[in-house]
Formats: C-alpha cells, structure tokens, sequence
C-alpha cells in the first residue's frame, strides 16, 4: 500500500471514529439545534475526510461519509455533491443503494 492510501486510511479510520460517537449524540437533532462541541467534532471529521480524499480522492467511502457530515451540519449542497461522488466512484453493487439512500434523503427534505 502506498504512503498516501495509508494515510488516508488512518485518516478514514480517525473521522469515522468521530463521525460515529458524534453521530450518536445528534441522531434525531436538527443542524440549528447542534452544540458548540457537536458541530466542532463533526467539523474535525469533515476536515479529515478533505484531507484523507486528497490521498485517496476515488475513494466513494470517503465521499459517502463527509457526505453525511456535511448533511449533520447543515450543508445540504455540499452533501448532494459528495453524495454523487460517492455514487460516482461506487462498485457497481453499491451504486444502487446509494441511489436508493440519496433519493429517501431527498424525500425526507420534501416533508
């Protein structure tokens, strides 16, 4: 494994820690509703994920995740454009089920 995919993948592994102890805490909160220290950890996680795709910038996991980070703190164009990148650069087996997951996101917006 190359230097820049190991370190993209510490990186991976160092923002989905945060990304998932945050991602506890806000499950049902709206972006507004955030704490301070909630939006500065998930900042921390979009900020790894930027650089971890610098490395890695095929990478639709990565996509995927700052994706969702982005949606957490509100950022919704940011989020459909990593989203798309993420379907983008998926194996063919995942594709759909991005599809499927982009489109109930949609739709929950709608309501």
């Amino acid at each position: 494994m190359s230097k820049e995919l190991e370190k993209a993948a510490a990186l991976h592994k160092q923002a989905n820690e945060i990304l998932e102890n945050t991602r506890k805490l806000v499950s049902d909160t709206k972006p507004d509703d955030l704490s301070s220290a909630e939006q500065d950890n998930l900042k921390q996680a979009q900020a790894l994920y930027t650089e971890a795709l610098m490395q890695d910038p095929t990478n639709y996991e990565l996509y995927y995740n700052r994706s969702v980070v982005s949606d957490l703190l509100g950022f919704r164009s940011q989020s459909y454009h990593d989203f798309d990148a993420a379907i983008h650069y998926a194996p063919v087996e995942v594709k759909e089920c991005l599809r499927h997951e982009k489109n109930a996101r949609m739709m929950n917006e709608q309501l």
